[in-house]
């Protein structure tokens, strides 16, 4: 696996990577870097802060059908409109009048039970709160809690996303600051899509053999020098120089 003699002439230890580690760092937002910082702060710090507005909406729910079980006062409606998702039940529209202002509203249709096949203009019985008849919904369709488990769900499918984009910044960075350097040669060049995987082999300052491989735009040619970073306390992980998502400052 080593290199012949005249490769290794050929090949020169970029200079950045010379200096005592940890290496000083930046990311490189010109490439993939960036589509994981977006994907980190849509889907984990977006995600979190859309999680806990609706945990705040879910629990705001909770209090208006508690007020509307012991205070509400029932009153006749009228539906004025079905909305049909390619999912899920029917959302009905319906409006109403108290003390002579004219209210609407909104609920999903239930699957089953009172209230199911509503057509325009047949009526609907509807539960109000006196003091704020804004707060309504039809008496008959009780709002499950286990919806909020649902939207729990995606957040944590959401968080996941965001939590694998995060290993990956923080594995590449680390690897870019910490990572010992290594000559290797490479083996295998095949293209795959917009990218080349490339694999590679290479010796840790202990002289055992490792090998590794990775995806760049550029092509390789088997047989090629190329300079490897690997971390020595796991020289598994590893990967081609330089790296995507992170720049070493000279």
């Amino acid at each position: 696996m080593d290199l012949a003699p005249s490769d290794r002439a050929a090949l020169t230890a970029p200079s950045e990577l010379a200096g005592p580690l940890p290496r000083t760092v930046t990311m490189n937002f010109d490439g993939d870097a960036r589509y994981l910082l977006i994907i980190v702060l849509l889907f984990f710090v977006g995600g979190g802060i859309w999680l806990a507005w609706k945990g705040y909406d879910d629990v705001q729910q909770f209090r208006d059908r508690a007020s509307l079980r012991s205070d509400g006062r029932d009153i006749v409606g009228a539906v004025t409109g079905l909305s049909y998702p390619r999912h899920g039940p029917a959302s009905v529209h319906y409006k109403f009048t108290f003390n002579g202002v004219t209210y609407s509203g909104n609920a999903e249709e239930p699957t089953e039970g009172p209230g199911t096949s509503l057509n325009k203009s047949d009526r609907i019985l509807v539960r109000l709160l006196p003091s704020n008849p804004a707060v309504n919904h039809p008496i008959s369709w009780e709002w499950s809690p286990a919806i909020g488990w649902v939207w729990v769900a995606f957040q944590i499918f959401f968080w996941g996303m965001g939590g694998v984009a995060l290993v990956f910044l923080c594995r590449d960075r680390t690897l870019a600051r910490k990572g010992n350097v290594a000559s290797g040669i490479v083996t295998s060049g095949v293209a795959k899509d917009k990218y080349f995987h490339i694999e590679y082999e290479f010796r840790t300052t202990d002289g055992a053999p490792m090998n590794g491989n990775a995806d760049r735009k550029e092509e390789r040619e088997v047989g090629a020098g190329v300079w490897v970073l690997y971390l020595p306390q796991r020289p598994r992980r590893n990967d081609l120089y330089p790296l995507l998502l992170f720049d070493v400052d000279g």
